[in-house]
């Protein structure tokens, strides 16, 4: 009777588990409006995906990066990369939050409107947990975007619930039920789920689309949200885009807005382009080949001219990685980044993820070290033909010639 049970459980399960599991639950994650605070998180998605490229090749699971507002529960924006886990895809994640939800829906063939998606814009503070965020990447961001990052401690991922608990509802509603998805309850002797998968990664991401249109316009907020008065007052329906949308309009001051230069020149990633005679060449920097660009600016001022003796140029270029469609040259002297298109129009590699097109290669470049035995195999082959060849000619032109009288060297050129 005398039992702390504090103590007993703190010392049966451990600082870690206590922490996580038993710990009591004194706070809440209210704050003061749109864009006061997002939390940002990833997850390697329980679903297997194939390349595009064809050929029903399986590329593995992606992983999915998730931005919420903590005010309305409203998703702001997402990222599905072919990476792991790390900076690349935080950057990426945190550059949708601040595109036009409409265009980006439109790209995958999804029609909204501006009010069933009202999110682009950067946030006050942001809350993620370790890794990419203690960086030295994030110091750039942090300064040029104004934004204040704070990090939860190791192994408590219950002090961002709210994101984590989106991806339980993601997997609930969507991925659970999808080909190729992870089956946790399999056994051995059971088909192997991968040999299921059959969606690529647009495909994944128009379905991730509509799960976030679903949980931002259709799904009930939890009764667990404690309304302030304000909000009880205005009696809205308990939906995240009413409460983000309320909340601009009564709680300003704490959303962030930048121009989408300074966004994509701290937000997209950077590598090196070079003007050669056949375009803008640019190679992914963990891609072993390159694409060609075109823009009308390289056109005009004559960088592709040939046979000039001047030297390749090389610039400062931002791409995009879950579209290669484009990237952006940035010449200096104060002038705004010029964006180049792919070269082909009809290219194979229109439109395609970056991570698609290394993964294409990487096979390419494995087939071809697995195919040159054989062609050195076949070279030799092709070689002992030919002397074959050459010695039964070489043989033949010595019986007419030990057959014949002596011909002078004229005589025996005199027909060709």
């Amino acid at each position: 009777l005398n039992r702390n049970l504090r103590q007993s459980l703190f010392r049966r399960a451990g600082a870690k588990r206590f922490n996580l599991k038993h710990r009591e639950l004194v706070g809440n994650s209210n704050v003061a409006g749109p864009g006061a605070l997002y939390q940002i998180d990833a997850t390697l998605a329980d679903v297997y995906l194939i390349s595009r490229y064809g050929g029903n090749r399986l590329i593995g699971r992606p992983v999915i990066w998730v931005v919420i507002d903590v005010f309305s529960r409203m998703i702001v924006g997402f990222c599905i990369r072919l990476e792991g886990e790390g900076w690349l895809g935080l950057q990426l994640a945190l550059e949708n939050t601040t595109a036009d939800k409409v265009a980006l829906c439109a790209r995958y063939g999804i029609q909204i409107t501006e009010e069933m998606w009202p999110a682009c814009y950067l946030p006050e503070h942001l809350t993620g947990d370790r890794g990419p965020l203690i960086s030295a990447n994030a110091d750039r961001f942090i300064h040029a975007l104004n934004i204040q990052v704070s990090n939860t401690p190791p192994f408590r991922p219950d002090w961002k619930g709210i994101v984590e608990q989106i991806f339980r509802l993601m997997n609930i509603q969507a991925i659970k039920w999808l080909p190729g998805a992870v089956k946790h309850d399999h056994e051995r002797g059971d088909e192997d789920y991968r040999l299921a998968a059959m969606l690529d990664i647009e495909q994944l991401n128009e379905i991730i689309i509509e799960a976030i249109l679903y949980h931002n316009n259709e799904h009930l907020i939890s009764d667990g949200y404690e309304l302030d008065a304000d909000l009880i007052a205005a009696n809205i329906d308990p939906l995240p885009t009413n409460f983000y949308q309320w909340g601009v309009q009564h709680k300003y001051g704490h959303l962030r807005e930048r121009d989408a230069e300074t966004i994509r020149l701290n937000l997209l990633p950077h590598g090196q382009a070079t003007i050669t005679e056949q375009g803008i060449r640019f190679r992914h920097p963990k891609s072993s080949c390159s694409l060609f660009y075109t823009c009308d600016h390289a056109l005009l001022d004559g960088w592709l001219l040939r046979n000039t003796g001047k030297k390749s140029r090389k610039f400062d270029a931002v791409f995009d990685p879950r579209w290669n469609d484009e990237i952006y040259l940035n010449i200096g002297n104060g002038q705004s980044p010029i964006p180049c298109h792919l070269k082909n129009p009809k290219s194979t590699h229109l439109n395609r993820d970056w991570g698609e097109v290394i993964e294409y290669y990487e096979g390419k470049q494995l087939t071809k070290a697995l195919l040159i035995p054989n062609e050195i195999q076949a070279g030799v082959n092709l070689n002992r033909r030919i002397q074959n060849v050459v010695a039964t000619g070489k043989k033949r032109i010595q019986e007419i010639k030990a057959s014949q009288p002596p011909q002078s060297k004229a005589a025996f050129t005199r027909l060709c």
